[in-house]
């Protein structure tokens, strides 16, 4: 199974226009030694917590839709928490859900153009 397919919802709900799913996956495409010296101290004891499973390193993901089709989506890649939940406590969750609902309205808007 390829990771795409691994995802996790984090939240379900209906903001009165879409249905929105805040989901999340592990990211191992990336690791942090790959994108930073590890030399650093800091950067090697983050890779060492990932790997211990004290921090998790993950890609977000938001998507709006309407009845099952998705019509917007919006994903971050490179996030480090203890908990993924915290992404709804510092506003990442907020602004990739804004970014779907966004692409969400230009798509419709598009089609309303054709």
């Amino acid at each position: 199974m390829a990771w795409q397919d691994q995802w996790t919802v984090l939240n379900e709900y209906n903001d009165g226009q879409f249905d929105i799913t805040v989901d999340m996956t592990y990211d191992y495409n990336t690791h942090p030694d790959e994108l930073y010296d590890v030399g650093y101290t800091d950067v090697k004891e983050i890779c060492e917590k990932i790997d211990d499973g004290t921090y998790q390193w993950f890609v977000l993901r938001a998507t709006a839709s309407i009845n099952g089709r998705d019509l917007g989506v919006s994903t971050l890649f490179g996030n480090l928490y203890e908990n993924p939940n915290d992404v709804f406590e510092d506003g990442v969750a907020n602004d990739i859900i804004g970014e779907a609902v966004d692409r969400a309205n230009e798509f419709i808007a598009d089609i309303r153009k054709a």
